[in-house]
């Protein structure tokens, strides 16, 4: 085989483009495996939370929270965006699949190194000599993580979603046990590493397991130039996201004070962490079955329409629950020493809801390939975020999330319009589509205070009051003709994932 030979995505030998018959049969077994996986991986992280909780210290969690601050963002640099361009590539030689492989591997490495170099650094930022050998433990990952990268794209090129869920699950298994096991053990902290080595070692020798590939050495005239190009946009966008999502955050604790930013992180963590679980599958699969249908714009577009009501009517719901009733849902998920966290609870699952009905504008970006148009897109969006939240900082907590807040609704059209400039695709329907669930979000909104000033139910009945505001909006909306189509998409997107 040579260098220049192309692999079909469906499968690790020579051949021509494989595809599905139509996006939606490609898609259906995709969701349902992602979906029910990613369920599946958010119980496993609620019990090791809960179960590690009760053998370790908290002190032992926040010290590897300190090193993992810096390791979280050192990972967007392994990776260099490649994973997302082999990814969407529509062919991928074999010789060039083998350069990504030594690209990542490469990456890792240099990382590990100056991680290690760095130990002593941020030891002393947080004057806490035990971080030494924490992060010296932990500094491996990277290495080993970009062994993993090409093998886990692989997978999903070939639309193996069954054999990447298989893997990540029995991988959380694995960890956890081994944790547990330390823990017992009496190794206190070190069980919390263990269980990020055990890990990263279980996903990578299971992904080279399921992938049977042994990569080659490193070759000239593959396309790596180009490739390295598109890597470069889609890194500078993922570190700009990572600013965007991180940014509030910041401004609050640097402007208001820990207290505030206490208050405004758990909001952050009781809304955006559940909203995520629920968008992930749908970007998952959504990616690399569009990507197959890069040239024909048609089923692009189905592509990209397939599963976007049932996500946005989703997300919509939760967060119409969480702003009809923020009160109950902070005394249920938090207690009542959070109370004073309810209205800010309220505007950031809006935005949230906001944030995720734009989802499709970077999915398209990134299957297409338009690593610079994503970039100009993350790069809009991440100073108007920045911008907001500092003018709505000024007038406090609230006035910063809702700062944040009206970020995502000047972002949200003009985003959507530029797209359909640029590819000439019809983005702005797509926008009305991804709109329409979001319009419902603000209806519940009003009728929730209409009914609280006149009941204002102790939780939990405040949360049941809240579901049977969303019930009866959205029953009243279903009479509607573009509703109407909504729900019979729906039903259509639920069966073709039984």
């Amino acid at each position: 085989m040579t260098n220049d030979e192309v692999l079909d995505p469906a499968r690790d030998e020579p051949s021509g483009s494989s595809k599905s018959s139509t996006p939606r049969s490609a898609m259906a077994s995709g969701m349902r495996t992602v979906g029910s996986s990613q369920v599946a991986q958010l119980v496993l992280q609620l019990v090791s939370v809960a179960v590690l909780a009760r053998l370790l210290t908290p002190d032992a969690f926040g010290l590897v929270a300190m090193v993992m601050v810096v390791i979280g963002v050192a990972e967007l640099f392994r990776d260099m965006g490649l994973s997302s361009a082999a990814i969407q590539a529509a062919h991928l030689s074999v010789g060039l699949r083998s350069n990504l492989f030594w690209a990542n591997s490469a990456m890792g490495a240099v990382l590990m190194l100056l991680s290690i170099a760095l130990a002593p650094v941020i030891a002393a930022l947080y004057d806490r000599p035990q971080l030494v050998g924490i992060t010296l433990a932990l500094s491996p990952t990277f290495l080993i993580s970009g062994l993993a990268t090409q093998y886990r794209v692989h997978l999903i090129r070939s639309l193996r979603f069954k054999a990447l869920a298989t893997i990540s699950l029995v991988a959380l298994i694995v960890a956890l046990l081994a944790a547990i096991a330390a823990a017992l053990g009496g190794l206190g902290v070190w069980a919390i590493v263990v269980q990020s080595l055990a890990l990263a070692l279980a996903t990578l020798v299971m992904l080279v397991v399921a992938c049977r590939w042994t990569p080659g050495m490193p070759a000239r005239g593959t396309g790596m130039r180009g490739m390295m190009g598109l890597g470069a946009a889609f890194l500078a966008s993922s570190l700009l996201t990572y600013v965007r999502m991180n940014a509030d955050s910041f401004i609050i604790g640097h402007r208001l004070g820990a207290e505030a930013l206490g208050l405004y992180n758990r909001s952050v963590q009781v809304v955006r962490n559940p909203i995520r679980q629920l968008q992930q599958p749908f970007g998952s699969v959504v990616i690399p079955v569009a990507s197959r249908w890069r040239d024909d714009d048609d089923a692009f577009m189905r592509a990209l329409r397939e599963y976007q009501p049932l996500m946005g009517y989703a997300i919509c719901s939760l967060s119409a629950v969480i702003v009809a009733a923020p009160r109950d849902v902070v005394l249920l998920a938090l207690g009542t020493q959070w109370l004073d966290a309810a209205p800010v609870i309220a505007v950031v699952a809006a935005s949230a809801a906001i944030a995720a009905a734009a989802a499709p504008v970077s999915w398209m970006y990134t299957s297409r390939g338009l690593g610079g148009a994503l970039l100009a897109y993350t790069l809009f969006t991440t100073a108007v975020t920045v911008a907001f939240t500092l003018m709505g900082s000024q007038f406090g907590l609230i006035g910063a999330a809702i700062g944040y807040l009206a970020s995502t609704v000047l972002s949200f059209p003009l985003t959507f319009v530029r797209a359909q400039r640029l590819t000439g695709l019809p983005m702005v329907r797509l926008a009305v589509e991804c709109a329409r669930p979001v319009a419902l979000l603000g209806v519940v909104w009003v009728v929730s205070i209409s009914v609280r000033t006149v009941w204002q139910p102790d939780a939990p009945a405040g949360v049941l009051v809240a579901v049977a505001c969303v019930a009866v909006v959205g029953g009243a909306a279903a009479a509607l003709k573009p509703y109407r189509r909504d729900c019979a998409q729906i039903i259509r997107s639920l069966r073709s994932m039984r």
